[in-house]
């Protein structure tokens, strides 16, 4: 989980200083996979928690957290 808010923190540095959007497209893919791969889960859940996390990192107003502390 340490190693997630440390990749959080780079990746809003990243972004606030006008990463493409190919780049956050791929972060947002890795970020989703890793945490549903993490989650256990299997299937249609494993589907559903990638889509939700996957939704949730691109629609994040990442200049908003550069202040995020691990």
């Amino acid at each position: 989980m340490k190693n997630l808010f440390l990749m959080l923190l780079v990746f809003s540095t990243f972004f606030s200083h006008g990463m493409e959007e190919e780049m956050a497209s791929e972060f947002c893919h890795s970020l989703a996979e890793g945490l549903a791969n993490e989650s256990g889960l299997t299937g249609e859940e494993y589907t559903r928690k990638y889509a939700e996390e996957y939704h949730w990192c691109e629609n994040n107003d990442w200049e908003l957290q550069e202040d995020i502390q691990p």
